[in-house]
């Protein structure tokens, strides 16, 4: 199941596991996780999270930013370029002609 989620996500440059990472920022977009928080809802170890999140920070999809609160936190944001919604409809039409449904 893995492998036809990045497939089908390949030509967004992106692997399955990236996409959800991107989906769960996108989801909290109004209240940002910081990276222990995001590492928490995605039941990573911190390690992981951040191999995962250096080529989407690369990529310019994801950026760090200060919290308003508190400058010494920094929280996990999509850029314009990274809102997942874009990959969705890649997703989808793989999907769709998969005869699986998408959300």
């Amino acid at each position: 199941m893995s492998q036809m989620y990045d497939a089908a996500l390949a030509p967004a440059g992106l692997k399955a596991t990236q996409f959800a990472i991107l989906s769960e920022i996108d989801r909290r977009a109004g209240d940002p996780p910081t990276m222990r928080e995001l590492a928490d809802a995605m039941v990573m170890d911190r390690s992981t999270l951040g191999q995962n999140l250096r080529p989407l920070e690369r990529d310019r999809l994801v950026a760090w930013e200060p919290s308003d609160a508190d400058r010494r936190r920094k929280l996990v944001v999509l850029t314009g370029q990274g809102r997942a919604n874009e990959c969705r409809p890649v997703l989808s039409g793989v999907l769709h002609r998969s005869g699986l449904n998408a959300r």
